[in-house]
């Protein structure tokens, strides 16, 4: 196994804007954000750009489709369900993520996640140490290690 590298969020700063302004072209009635380490200052991220795109219970299909129709395709071994899909990009650039959700489901945390650590810098420095602690492991171990604390900050108030 390779290990993984960390960077710095700020690197991918116009990585993550031109990848917003694609979604919102294809998709301009949805939310479009960026989210995940690229979109929290002081943040480790593995290089990856994740976008939330947030739709009507009633559009989720058809904006998965016009996503899968224009350069993304489902994300393997992710959870894919009528209210969430990961999809991911066939840019060979840029490594970029989508997370298509229906809004107010009980998959639309993700911004509620990046929005506790960008307003709380000790959490930003213990999700960091979590990576660091981790980014040795397999992927499978990086992941999980990740969702605990993902659902501690969410969770736990």
């Amino acid at each position: 196994m390779t290990d993984m590298q960390l960077y710095q969020s700020s690197d991918f700063t116009d990585a993550a804007d031109v990848a917003q302004q694609r979604i919102a072209v294809l998709l301009p009635d949805a939310v479009v954000e960026e989210i995940g380490a690229t979109s929290i200052p002081g943040a480790l991220t593995k290089g990856d750009v994740d976008i939330f795109v947030g739709v009507s219970e009633a559009s989720f299909e058809l904006s998965v489709n016009v996503l899968c129709s224009n350069g993304f395709a489902p994300k393997v071994d992710t959870l894919q369900t009528d209210e969430l899909r990961m999809l991911e990009s066939d840019d060979k650039n840029m490594d970029l993520a989508c997370q298509v959700v229906v809004l107010g489901s009980r998959y639309d945390f993700f911004r509620e996640f990046r929005d506790r650590l960008i307003a709380d810098p000790s959490l930003v420095e213990a999700y960091n140490e979590v990576k660091l602690g981790h980014i040795h492991l397999p992927h499978k171990d990086y992941r999980d290690a990740k969702a605990e604390f993902i659902e501690r900050v969410l969770y736990s108030s």
